[in-house]
This record gives C-alpha cells, sequence and structure tokens, in this order.
C-alpha cells in the first residue's frame, strides 16, 4: 500500500485498457488519505492539433523507412507538413493558430516529439471524463499540482472569474476553466476518501505551516509573466516578506503574518499578507520546509550532492537535494559549474572562479549568450561572468548551505 502514487507523462499514451488497469492499481494499492497526481493531454486546447497528429502518425507509419534516426524521421515529417501547409487547407483556415503551432512542435527535440507524437497511442480527455474514470477508484479531485494555476489574478479577467466564482468547488468548475484559458496538458492532485477540512480548520494548518525563502531577496525581480502578460508586484508588501525570511530558516506563516503585523506599518494588513505569501508560494520563490531533519537525511543529501558536482552527470541533472525542503533545488549550469570548483578547492576566491570559468570557455570555445543574444567578445564575456559569479557567491551559496544542501 502507498501513500502517493505519481503517473506523468503515463496516462495519454497508452491504451484504454491499460488506463483502466492503472485505476484498478490505484483503487487496490493506495492508502486510505492517500495522495495521486496524475498529468495528461486535456480537450479543449489540444483537440485541434489531433488532426496533425494523426497525419504525422500515418505518414511516419506509412512513408518512412524504420532505419531513420529520430532526427531524420522528424526532418521528413516537418516537409510533409511545410508542404500541406502550402496548400492552403481549409483546416488552418479554420484553426488560423494552427500553422504557428506545427512550426514550433517541429522545432522542439526530436527524440521528446517522437515519444510525445509518434507513440501507438495518444489520448485527448476532459477533465470531467478523467474524474469520472478515478472515482471508480474511490478518488475525489483536491488541486491543480501547477501552483501558479491556482493564481486567478494573473490568469482570468475580472469577467472570467465572476462567471466561474458561482461553479467553484465543482467538477464543472475545471471544465469550464480549461476552456477559458484553452488548457492542453493538466497536472492533477486526486485524494482517496477526501475529507474537506473547515474553514478554522484550513487557517490554522496554514498558519501552521512552514515554508522558507528559495530566491535571494535582492535577486526577486518583483515581476513574473502569466497567461494575462506580465504581472508586478508591490514592493512595499513583498520586500517586508522577504527581508523577513532572508535568514533562509523555515518561518511558519503565522509567525510570519504575526510579526509584519507587528510593525505597524499601513500597507500590511492580514488580507494582503496571506493573499502575498500564497503568490510567493505559488511562484516558487517560497517553499514547503521542515525544521525536523534527521542526521541521516542531512549525510544522504550531502553525500548525493558531492556525487552530482564531481560526476559527469553535472550536464544533465541540474539540481541538488536539500533536507530542510525534502526536496531538490534548481541550479543553473554556470552555478552548478561554480559549486563543482568549490567542492574541489574549497579555498578559491570569486576572482579564482571567475578566472577558472573564463579560461574553460575560452579553451573549448563556448560562445554566450546575453538576453537571447550571442556574446562572442571575450571582454564581454568575461564582465557577464564576473557578474554572475559575484552575484552567486554573496546571494546563492549563504542560501544553499542554510539549506543544508553544501557542507
Amino acid at each position: 500500500m502507498f501513500d502517493y502514487i505519481c503517473i506523468h507523462g503515463i496516462w495519454s499514451w497508452i491504451s484504454r485498457e491499460n488506463q483502466s488497469y492503472l485505476v484498478d492499481f490505484i483503487r487496490d494499492h493506495l492508502k486510505v488519505g492517500g495522495v495521486l497526481y496524475i498529468s495528461y493531454n486535456v480537450s479543449p486546447g489540444f483537440i485541434t492539433f489531433e488532426p496533425v497528429r494523426q497525419l504525422m502518425a500515418e505518414f511516419n507509419r506509412a512513408k518512412l523507412p524504420d532505419d531513420l534516426n529520430y532526427n531524420e524521421r522528424f526532418h521528413a515529417i516537418g516537409g510533409f507538413l511545410a508542404g500541406l501547409l502550402q496548400t492552403n487547407p481549409a483546416a488552418t483556415q479554420a484553426n488560423p493558430t494552427l500553422p504557428q503551432r506545427i512550426n514550433k512542435v517541429l522545432a522542439m527535440d526530436g527524440h521528446y516529439l517522437m515519444g510525445e507524437y509518434l507513440n501507438s497511442y495518444w489520448d485527448i480527455i476532459h477533465f470531467s471524463d478523467m474524474a469520472a474514470n478515478l472515482d471508480r477508484a474511490k478518488m475525489s479531485f483536491a488541486c491543480s499540482a501547477t501552483s501558479t494555476k491556482l493564481l486567478d489574478n494573473f490568469n482570468l479577467t475580472a469577467e472570467q472569474q465572476q462567471f466561474l466564482a458561482p461553479y467553484r468547488g465543482s467538477t464543472l468548475y475545471e471544465s469550464i476553466r480549461d476552456f477559458m484559458v484553452n488548457q492542453q496538458f493538466r497536472r492533477d492532485f486526486f485524494v482517496k476518501g477526501k475529507m474537506p477540512l473547515a474553514l478554522p480548520q484550513q487557517e490554522a494548518a496554514i498558519d501552521e505551516l512552514l515554508l522558507v525563502l528559495t530566491t535571494p531577496a535582492k535577486e526577486f525581480a518583483y515581476q513574473t509573466n502569466a497567461r494575462l502578460g506580465q504581472v508586478g508586484f508591490k514592493k512595499e508588501i513583498y520586500q517586508p516578506i522577504l527581508e523577513l525570511m532572508s535568514d533562509y530558516k523555515p518561518h511558519s506563516v503565522g509567525s510570519v503574518v504575526q510579526k509584519l503585523l507587528a510593525s505597524n506599518n499601513p500597507k500590511l494588513t492580514l488580507e494582503n499578507l496571506y493573499e502575498s505569501i500564497r503568490t510567493l508560494f505559488c511562484v516558487g520563490v517560497l517553499a514547503a520546509a521542515t525544521n525536523d531533519i534527521s542526521k541521516e537525511s542531512k549525510e544522504r543529501c550531502l553525500k548525493i550532492n558531492q556525487a552530482l558536482l564531481r560526476g559527469k552527470e553535472i550536464a544533465e541533472i541540474h539540481a541538488l537535494a536539500s533536507p530542510v525542503l525534502q526536496g531538490a533545488v534548481h541550479i543553473q549550469d554556470v552555478g552548478f559549474r561554480i559549486l563543482s570548483l568549490l567542492q574541489q578547492e574549497p579555498q578559491l576566491k570569486p576572482h579564482d572562479v571567475i578566472e577558472k570559468l573564463f579560461a574553460a570557455i575560452q579553451k573549448n570555445g563556448n560562445t554566450m549568450n546575453k538576453e537571447g543574444k550571442e556574446v562572442t567578445d571575450p571582454k564581454e564575456q568575461k564582465k557577464i561572468i564576473t557578474d554572475f559569479v559575484n552575484s552567486f557567491m554573496e546571494h546563492y551559496l549563504p542560501m544553499y548551505k542554510a539549506l543544508q544542501m553544501l557542507p
């Protein structure tokens, strides 16, 4: 029996019979109170692309030899679709976004697209049908596993929010919302034997929740991209939260709210503090944390991180484990290289790290980019490296150490 089951990138690419077996497995092997994570292609966002996928699969089966590698295969399929688009088919007139979507798909990694679009099975489902399937396993929908989707102010207009309000908490709400945002892919949490908490219980649980800062306050941009465009964060509200949590220690939501209310700042109200903390959590600036860290947990995290930083896996894995988070923290490739250098030579100063990184780039003939533009001038390359290393050493390194990812 399992506490949780994760089914990612599986459901939409297997037969209906095997989907039924998965539901049986969940019914028989997930504990009462257990959580299911499941992701799947969903209508209406994917339904218009289904005929294109079918053409890709049919052309692949009928016209392409078995010995082609995936790049050759997708080059051939791309040529086939390009020729088809030149005929100005009525399907693209009815769906004018299709040509752009086809070109975007064909620009992606060929290996990924092989599994995504040329699999033997490719299924699209409505949320309501998924909920009905899982009802057989006594599963109830809890919420989206994509936290930014929970921020309606960032994703829905005022009119859309008003229209949806009467349906909140129902299957119909999710179906309407999928239609509003043209949802293509869902990531959902379902619970076996769901027992909703009363409002006072919800508030108490939120207040007790421990959170930790996972983005240095001075590196926070006070804006994010969302479905409705770029959204700004009011600095006078968000900055006090970030500064209070800049010790990178776990803080309970309730303690943060009470401390900031006690500051008598008229711009900080009970409502906007809870909303701001929730938003920071959903965009990934705050993360759930624990103070209950065993010696074994810390040692195992350090062991795997040291192995990653000295191993060949550095090109494939861009995260390190944190016992504070009971999970992983994503780190940029250059950041990984800095940590790898520091593991080999802990005494290195920022200047030494800059010189070593710059020498490696010059030796390997690597290019760099800034704001999407390629940078080849050595002086500009060195300035980019210098700025990054100084910022990393000043802001990110202390955070990683506080999260117990490093010795």
